[in-house]
């Protein structure tokens, strides 16, 4: 356990010391291992309208990257005010992004990452479509692609071992 917080402080000082040399600046910056193991770590990091998030294996050789996600709370208009959005925020310990695709808005949760930091476009562990009828918002956990995990546990593997 106590190797695990020494890492933690490791991985912690070359997110931020990377945040500071590419000159950016932040409020927040949450930072964990990956699943099974404590040599790769994620960062997700409040830059105002944005997160970054990045990742850090101590096998690294290159500087580290950061993926930019928008927040887009503004997509959010009068939802913000609905019980079950708040709670979602609550759950989420305020690390969500909104995102639109094909006019659906969609919940993503930051904490639990995404299936593949190097894809075009992002995809979160924890999504939930956002369904507004008339008056009613009704909240489904988006459709996920269990074939998905062995592709995401190689990549985990691949990126282990630096970049």
């Amino acid at each position: 356990m106590i190797l695990t917080l020494i890492l933690k402080g490791i991985s912690f000082f070359q997110f931020t010391s990377a945040l500071k040399k590419q000159g950016i600046s932040y409020s927040e910056i949450d930072t964990r291992p990956a699943p099974f193991n404590t040599i790769l770590w994620s960062a997700n990091i409040d830059a105002g309208d944005n997160y970054l998030l990045a990742e850090y294996s101590f096998f690294d050789t290159q500087p580290l990257s950061f993926r930019v996600v928008p927040k887009q709370r503004e997509l959010l208009e009068d939802l913000i005010k609905n019980e079950n959005i708040q709670r979602l925020i609550k759950i989420s310990e305020g690390w969500y992004a909104i995102s639109k695709q094909q006019n659906q808005l969609y919940f993503n949760d930051l904490r639990f990452g995404v299936y593949d930091m190097s894809a075009t476009g992002l995809e979160f562990v924890f999504s939930y479509k956002l369904i507004t009828d008339k008056d009613t918002l009704t909240i489904e956990e988006a459709e996920r692609n269990p074939g998905k995990m062995k592709t995401v546990m190689l990549g985990l593997w691949d990126r282990i071992w630096g970049n």
